[in-house]
């Protein structure tokens, strides 16, 4: 850094500017360092009053009056952020970046910047004409799409009247990678109709994804916070009818990468559910279990598959026990 002032100490500077005419004058500090980012204080008023009648021995005095800072129109501001958000993942070669300025200026100068790998911040598009408290958006040039994949810290860069600022530093990860996603289940027979089906998936960046279980093509599961590299299941929501189903899991990353596993064929064959009721002669319910002095009782049997063998499970459903005046039906 060139050092403009004749006196320091410390990290104070300052000098002494002497002849001045009388009048009003303007002044601020500015500072440019040897990466090229640059910043400047505030602007401040001065007015000198000279006593023309003494300035020669005539027993006069000089006076210096400090008026109010900030009298000139340049005033701070602020860049807010607004998309992508901090820790974002994209597989998109056009992202774009939006952000607000606030303050006082009609217009601003403002630049994308990119860290990239090698640790160099680096200018990826710039907008020179950006309105205040406007909504705003830098497309990245050209050079963005050649990025490799990894994590990129990200800011924007703003000047108006020799004042720059920056915004907050976010991160962003390039992932243009599909995730592999591998089924730990082969081919089964099962008597479930919500049967398990383990698989993982493995992915170079996104320690996450949104993973999807197929019934012939029918989504019928999701788990939106699955960990990569850990073994995990997931079942149907809902039974499944009996049958033969062709099943895979399709996992998308957070950059929105997708990827599906290889399918296998899963046959249901489960139990059917039955349920019965029962009426007295005198058409009042009766519970299984009870006893009633009722000479018969009507029972209707419900079951759930279409090969129900009705009479084997009345049978297999209730034992009765007769005494001279009471029935007795009690479940298995």
């Amino acid at each position: 850094m060139t050092n403009f002032f004749a006196n320091r100490e410390g990290n104070i500077y300052w000098t002494n500017k002497t002849n001045l005419t009388k009048g009003n004058y303007t002044f601020y500090a500015w500072i440019n360092d040897k990466a090229g980012n640059s910043n400047r204080t505030k602007t401040r008023e001065i007015e000198i009053l000279t006593n023309n009648t003494g300035c020669c021995g005539g027993g006069g005095s000089d006076k210096i009056e400090h008026t109010e800072e900030n009298k000139t129109q340049t005033q701070d501001f602020s860049i807010n952020l607004t998309y992508p958000p901090n820790n974002s993942y994209t597989n998109k070669n056009a992202t774009e970046f939006n952000f607000k300025v606030l303050g006082t200026e009609k217009n601003y100068n403002c630049e994308l910047f990119l860290k990239n790998q090698s640790g160099n911040w680096t200018n990826y598009g710039k907008n020179g004409s950006v309105k205040n408290n406007s909504q705003t958006t830098i497309i990245p040039n050209q050079s963005f799409e050649n990025l490799s994949e990894g994590i990129y810290n990200w800011h924007i860069n703003c000047t108006a009247s020799g004042i720059t600022k920056l915004s907050e530093t976010r991160k962003l990860t390039i992932d243009k990678t599909i995730p592999t996603v591998n089924l730990i289940n082969t081919s089964f027979s099962t008597n479930k109709s919500q049967p398990e089906i383990y698989f993982n998936f493995t992915d170079e960046l996104s320690p996450n994804a949104s993973c999807v279980l197929y019934f012939n093509n029918s989504a019928v599961g999701r788990n939106n916070s699955v960990t990569k590299n850990i073994n995990t299941s997931l079942i149907p929501n809902s039974t499944q009818p009996d049958g033969n189903y062709t099943v895979y899991v399709n996992c998308t990353d957070l950059a929105g990468n997708s990827n599906k596993s290889g399918e296998i064929n899963v046959s249901i064959d489960a139990p059917p559910t039955t349920n019965a009721t029962a009426v007295k002669e005198n058409g009042a319910n009766y519970s299984f279990g009870e006893w009633t002095n009722s000479s018969y009782v009507n029972v209707t049997l419900n079951c759930s598959a279409p090969d129900c063998n009705t009479t084997s499970y009345l049978q297999a459903l209730c034992s009765v026990l007769l005494s001279p005046t009471f029935l007795f039906l009690r479940p298995p």
